[in-house]
């Protein structure tokens, strides 16, 4: 067989072959998402003429690398009032925006991995759908 012999895909690979570099894969980097945050309503109950709802979020590096910190933006479709929190803090945007940043404590995730119990409840006029809070990462 001689070079004239190959398709242009059999020349890039030789061309690939011949470099001092690793071929890399971008596509698959760019498929996977840094960290991904999950938020779900674990209680809810009746408070008077509101509802108070109890959330838990959780958070997934997909890297290879250890994550130095980590936030995320919540929007609830209507006004809530935040009543407690924990493992993280919360910043106001306003009465339907929060975002949710680390503590010190709980800044690392390390690669692959995942932390979890980070909480809050909230208070509401209606029982709010969890499929209608938005999470932005």
């Amino acid at each position: 067989m001689e070079l004239s012999d190959l398709y242009p895909t059999g020349h890039w690979l030789l061309d690939q072959a011949n470099q001092k570099k690793p071929i890399k894969s971008e596509k698959k980097a760019e498929a996977r998402a840094k960290l991904t945050t999950t938020f779900q309503e674990t209680n809810h109950w009746e408070n008077g003429n509101q509802y108070s709802m109890q959330y838990l979020a959780s958070i997934q590096n997909n890297t290879n690398k250890t994550a130095s910190s980590w936030r995320f933006e919540i929007k609830f479709p209507e006004p809530v009032q935040i009543d407690d929190y924990w493992n993280c803090e919360i910043e106001h945007i306003d009465q339907r925006t929060f975002i949710f940043s680390n503590k010190e404590y709980n800044a690392k995730i390390k690669a692959e991995d995942s932390i979890q119990d980070i909480g809050c409840i909230v208070t509401s006029d209606s029982l709010i759908d969890p499929k209608t809070i938005q999470i932005n990462p």
